[in-house]
């Protein structure tokens, strides 16, 4: 909370600075996140009244079975029926706002990925020669 309220007094998140404050909901466990304009809602107006803060955006996020969250699912033996949910859910419209299609991730040591997921289990980004992207090599 203290550092969104730095980013607040720095001008992040303040319509008339331009300087974007964007913030990232992802549910616990097997579930799928509400939906985005309800608790981007409902977040403002929390973050507003309690503490003063204001933000430009919420992406809401769904989990992707990698890594440790496909682990622990496959454990507790969640993992077909947390596919089976997701695939039950998919919605064709959500494509176009898919964050995967026009941002970029940038790791710690200069490696780009397409998709903050693929970062995750190191698909990195490809130039046309199929040589891996850096921030040194654009």
């Amino acid at each position: 909370i203290s550092a969104l309220q730095i980013l607040n007094e720095h001008g992040y998140g303040r319509p008339s600075t331009g300087l974007r404050l964007d913030l990232v909901y992802n549910p616990i466990g097997p579930t799928l996140p509400p939906e985005q304009a309800t608790l981007e809602s409902m977040y403002r107006a929390q973050l507003l009244s309690d503490y003063g803060i204001t933000f430009s955006s919420l992406f809401v996020l769904t989990n992707m079975p990698i890594k440790r969250f496909a682990d622990s699912l496959i454990m507790s033996q969640g993992y077909v029926s947390y596919m089976q949910l997701l695939a039950n859910a998919f919605n064709g419209g959500t494509v176009k706002g898919l964050m995967c299609k026009d941002t970029v991730n940038v790791a710690w040591d200069g490696k780009l990925y397409d998709c903050d997921f693929n970062a995750a289990i190191g698909i990195g980004s490809c130039g046309l020669t199929g040589e891996e992207l850096d921030i040194w090599s654009i």
